[in-house]
């Protein structure tokens, strides 16, 4: 696991030695075992080092024999040994035991076609200036991401330059992009929560689409597919398809546990981590360390569940109560390691320290469970809403939009009248999915903004539209699953692991995410994995021979912090305090900031709306 970044001259010019090492200190975070640097005609390449794997021969970036190639490379290729036994048979020789040298030699061998072959959590960057027949003398480069978008990639293009990094915060530490904050990006911000791919809060710093790769090439740029993850369509018997999904998982699991020293595992008290847990320990020849947090909040604590949990499964368990004075103690800090705005994430941050404090290197954990497995009562209402969407599609958009008016008119403001204002308007965010996911509506938004009105960029509005026609060519629940993935899972679960877990050098790994898994288990039908009152049937049926007593017939319980109570706490008099200043460059109303914390403190607006303002002001 590591930070990558690099410059490309399209022209062929030299690149400037000191921005590239600006961009490779920004990112020392994520790398703190070693820093490295790869300069060639129009190009350099900069890494950032978390040893994992062969801690003492993988430094990046790693050469080919001939020195035409170079790559720098972020997360893990878990089928590695495979390949590389593939490659030896086709002559190539190994130096190291780390995957990142496996992708130097499968590119050199097959070129974008090794791309689909890679199994794992990646973005990396190959570069060269002497390619033979690939290049006329100008810079070469591929940069590509795997395709559930578990590792991120941002890059930014001006003219001749093209910058790439694995942190917003690297790509502006290299002092060549203009600070702009991105409409499009600020509006899908105030939509979710967080800023929506392709997008970001800066303006023309996008980030690469997972499953696809951008190659720099004689002086051009193209941004090409490689992989779509969709349904993967399979025979199968409803008779055994337990046992097949815990085949399947604990294939996941296996492959994920290979590193220089044992993974931790992050254990809540519910079932997604209890059966990651389990099947690691299942498969692992040490004792492993499980982490858990706990509150002084009883309605918010899991750590009973957790804790019964390992003593079932034999962990070495750790449990860490997180106070709302010790929050206040790390606020600033954990504000700075977002490198971009998130309503959500501060949990990561916490159990990604007390990992790392452990001595933990590598942790897993069962995120992508309830997405992937129907967790959310939300699933329940699936086949309503494709109903519902259809019925609306039916109604001519002269009407639609009337009626959007008139619910503005009704009282725009109000939760539900907003969200339902917004799902009558013909946007890519129309499907009724998006609408219950939202935080601000756009009658809110608008206010928040001074009457200013952003719109979704059409990169933004692409995406969108591309993932709901994947969505919609599933059943209702798989519909759901998809979008989930594409979205939520994606824009803020995925992002905020990351950052977080980085911010500490801890590298997450999600095998609940497994791209294999994720295609096979959206391809079953929506009836074996919903069933109203059941938490995850379909998971709980596969593992349940693997997990304690407790958890046979568990409930769904979301896991948060209690932003409830502490809002309405001393935590609540610093966001007060922030919402009621006029600090943000005139982006945000005063007024309307002023409000919401209003609505918040007389009980008419939950957490999320003051919380997800007082981290924007932050982040501005």
């Amino acid at each position: 696991m590591c930070g990558i970044s690099g410059i490309v001259d399209l022209t062929g010019a030299p690149v400037p030695l000191e921005p590239s090492l600006r961009m490779m200190k920004a990112l020392q975070h994520r790398g703190p075992d070693s820093q490295g640097m790869f300069m060639a005609p129009g190009i350099s390449l900069g890494a950032t080092r978390l040893a994992i794997i062969d801690s003492q021969r993988g430094d990046q970036p790693m050469k080919n024999a001939g020195k035409a190639l170079a790559v720098v490379h972020n997360g893990e290729i878990y089928n590695h040994g495979h390949l590389r036994r593939t490659l030896s048979r086709l002559g190539y020789r190994f130096s190291s035991a780390c995957d990142t040298e496996v992708i130097l030699h499968a590119f050199d061998a097959w070129c974008e076609s090794a791309l689909p072959r890679f199994q794992g959590m990646f973005s990396f960057a190959i570069a060269g200036a002497q390619l033979g027949a690939m290049s006329d003398g100008r810079p070469f480069l591929l940069l590509a991401r795997d395709p559930v978008g578990i590792k991120p990639l941002y890059y930014y293009r001006e003219n001749s330059w093209l910058l790439f990094a694995s942190e917003l915060r690297a790509l502006l530490a290299s002092g060549l992009i203009p600070l702009r904050l991105s409409p499009s990006g600020l509006n899908s911000y105030l939509r979710s929560g967080s800023v929506l791919e392709p997008d970001t809060l800066i303006e023309r710093i996008h980030v690469l689409p997972p499953g696809h790769y951008l190659t720099v090439r004689n002086g051009k740029l193209q941004t090409s597919l490689f992989t779509r993850l969709q349904a993967e369509s399979s025979n199968f018997s409803l008779d055994h398809i337990h046992e097949d999904v815990l085949q399947w998982i604990e294939s996941a699991v296996a492959s994920q546990l290979e590193g220089d020293e044992p993974p931790g595992i992050f254990l809540s008290g519910g079932l997604d981590s209890a059966v990651v847990a389990s099947l690691a320990a299942k498969h692992h020849r040490s004792v492993l360390r499980t982490v858990s947090l706990s509150f002084d909040e009883p309605q918010f604590d899991e750590a009973i569940g957790a804790a019964e949990t390992a003593r079932f499964l034999g962990t070495n368990h750790h449990s860490i109560k997180v106070t709302q004075e010790a929050f206040l103690d790390d606020l600033e800090e954990v504000m700075r390691s977002m490198d971009q705005p998130t309503v959500d994430g501060v949990n990561s941050w916490w159990i990604a320290r007390e990992a790392r404090r452990l001595g933990i290197r590598t942790a897993l954990s069962g995120l992508g469970g309830d997405e992937l497995f129907a967790g959310y009562a939300t699933f329940g209402k699936a086949a309503a809403w494709r109903h519902t969407r259809a019925l609306v599609e039916g109604i001519p958009e002269v009407l639609r939009h009337t009626g959007y008016r008139g619910l503005a008119f009704l009282g725009g403001q109000g939760r539900y009248t907003s969200r339902l204002a917004d799902f009558l308007t013909a946007s890519s965010f129309s499907h009724p999915y998006f609408v219950k996911r939202s935080l601000f509506g756009p009658t809110q938004i608008k206010a928040l903004l001074g009457g200013a009105d952003p719109v979704p960029s059409r990169d933004l509005r692409a995406r969108i539209e591309s993932c709901t026609r994947q969505a919609l060519q599933l059943d209702p629940i798989g519909e759901i699953s998809y979008l989930e993935l594409t979205h939520y899972t994606l824009n803020r679960l995925l992002r905020d692991t990351d950052m977080m877990s980085m911010a500490h050098g801890l590298e997450v790994r999600v095998p609940l995410l497994d791209f294999s898994l994720v295609t096979r288990v959206l391809g079953l039908p929506g009836e074996v994995k919903w069933r109203s009152g059941r938490n995850k049937p379909l998971l709980l049926r596969a593992c349940k021979d693997l997990l304690p007593p407790h958890l046979h017939e568990s409930r769904k319980r979301p896991f948060t912090f209690p932003w409830e109570i502490w809002l309405r706490g001393p935590l609540g008099r610093e966001v007060a305090a922030s919402l009621e200043r006029s600090d943000t460059n005139g982006f945000l109303d005063h007024r309307e900031c002023r409000r919401i914390w209003h609505d918040f403190s007389s009980g008419r607006l939950n957490w999320s709306r003051p919380w997800s303002i007082f981290v924007l002001k932050k982040w501005i």
